[in-house]
């Protein structure tokens, strides 16, 4: 893990994603190679886990225009992507914002 002394723009974390986890950890901007757990590891829970978390991703492809748009409205402004506001929604943690 190695400190940084300022945030770096939100195009520029995205732009490391699947490559540098960059993070705030009690205050303290940090930097780490993104985690990677090997197959052999996983348990059978975890595996389940991430076949739902595909199959939510995929069904955010599947949505029709008109919902996609609320997503696309309420995540306008904010950090948070409609995809991200969509898998929030279905996993039950939409919290009010601002």
């Amino acid at each position: 893990m190695a400190k940084i002394d300022a945030l770096p723009s939100l195009d520029i974390i995205r732009g490391f994603k699947g490559v540098l986890d960059i993070y705030l950890w009690k205050g303290v901007v940090c930097v780490r190679t993104w985690p990677v757990i090997p197959m052999a590891h996983r348990t059978p829970a975890s595996m389940e886990a991430a076949h739902l978390f595909g199959e939510i991703l995929t069904a955010y492809g599947l949505i029709g225009g008109t919902v996609k748009s609320f997503f696309m409205a309420d995540s306008k402004g904010e950090t948070i992507t409609p995809r991200d506001l969509h898998t929030s929604a279905l996993y039950g943690h939409l919290h009010k914002r601002g």
